[in-house]
């Protein structure tokens, strides 16, 4: 549910950055209740969804120092339902104190909610930027990483950096799980939700992501389409493992950014009036 803040950042097919943001937020200002309203625990039945929450559980019985903290990142947590519970349960039941939930968004509607759902775990939550978030943590200071329905809400155009940046921040060895639909787009929807809220998206095909991870050293290691009724019948999920950097990863982050300033005509941009 967010993208980086820089106001002056043009982020293709029309759009500036700070357009956007204001798009996003004030949607899920609108859209925070209703969403929250929709939601069940179905999301954590997923299989890749456990199977990412027990590749997190065996990083870290065989990773890093025991006296150390490590986060586990929830990346557009919306209300934090089910994520931040399931997630904060499994810790506690396998015990690892050193490793704690942290979820950030955009909203200050939905970290409002989660706040509420979670009232033990209100200081988990913090409204920030996803991008910015990433940017200003320390390397290799987060054994796991979630974003489900949130980086198709982040332009395109920094995704590359987004998932460099995540890179950084995870420990080698540790899962990230994410969401995007099929298919490439770029444009917003005038009645997100049924509720009449506008929204904008922004996403590559999964063929993309799969292709630019593994150029920036992750490894895929399962992925699975979540068969719905209505939009969500799109929704695509994909595990990965951080691996290692190598020079030819940052050579890859430097053409990407490139050939995204320079493309124009393979982006298509629904239909979103100003």
């Amino acid at each position: 549910m967010m993208f980086s803040s820089s106001p002056s950042q043009s982020i293709g097919s029309g759009f500036a950055s700070n357009e956007v943001m204001n798009m996003v937020r004030v949607g899920w200002a609108q859209g925070a209740v209703p969403y929250r309203r929709a939601k069940d625990e179905s999301l954590i039945r997923i299989p890749v969804v456990k199977q990412w929450a027990e590749l997190m559980m065996q990083f870290r019985s065989s990773g890093a120092s025991p006296r150390a903290m490590y986060p586990v990142l929830d990346l557009g947590c919306g209300s934090g339902f089910p994520l931040a519970g399931y997630i904060s349960n499994t810790l506690e039941e396998r015990k690892y104190a050193t490793a704690i939930y942290k979820g950030i968004d955009l909203s200050d509607e939905m970290i409002q909610l989660a706040r509420e759902e979670y009232p033990a775990m209100a200081e988990s939550f913090e409204v920030c930027e996803m991008l910015d978030y990433c940017k200003a943590q320390p390397t290799h200071s987060i054994c796991g990483a979630i974003a489900v329905s949130s980086i198709y809400h982040l332009p395109r155009s920094q995704h590359v950096e987004l998932f460099g940046q995540l890179f950084r921040i995870l420990k080698r060895g540790a899962p990230l799980l994410f969401t995007v639909p099929h298919g490439s787009d770029e444009g917003c929807s005038e009645d997100f939700l049924g509720e009449g809220i506008k929204m904008y998206w922004s996403h590559f095909s999964p063929l993309w992501y799969e292709i630019t991870l593994q150029e920036l050293g992750y490894e895929l290691l399962t992925k699975f389409k979540e068969d719905k009724a209505g939009w969500e019948s799109t929704a695509w999920m994909a595990t990965y493992m951080a691996g290692v950097l190598k020079v030819s990863n940052m050579i890859w982050v430097i053409f990407s950014r490139l050939a995204l300033g320079l493309r124009g005509a393979s982006v298509r941009r629904t239909g979103c009036s100003s």
